[in-house]
């Protein structure tokens, strides 16, 4: 298993869950710009061994991903900060329904 521990550090705390927002991704993943800025790819994908579902972040590069035992903290079990990614996410699922609107390059 890729993510055995769950995330690290401190947490936040997150009004949807994991599988909400993987699910809202959907098989095109979304673009949207992280708490500081960076405009930010996030797409559905598996761990190398196909066992476990995570959202992938990326920005120029890949940033980092989780998995359900990261979700909701700030960084991943493998280190990579991703908390700044997933907060934000958590808030478009939030504002989904009323003025998202998916960010193009």
């Amino acid at each position: 298993m890729s993510h055995p521990n769950g995330g690290l550090g401190h947490a936040f705390y997150p009004e949807h869950s994991f599988d909400e927002a993987r699910n809202f991704i959907g098989t095109q993943g979304i673009g949207f710009r992280s708490t500081d800025g960076e405009k930010i790819t996030a797409t559905q994908s598996w761990t190398s061994d196909r066992q476990t579902p995570t959202i992938v972040f990326t920005g120029k590069t890949r940033l980092g991903s989780t998995c359900v035992a990261c979700w909701g903290h700030w960084r991943s079990c493998k280190g990579s900060r991703i908390g700044r990614y997933g907060e934000v996410l958590d808030q478009i699922v939030r504002s989904a329904g009323s003025t998202f609107t998916h960010e193009s390059d």
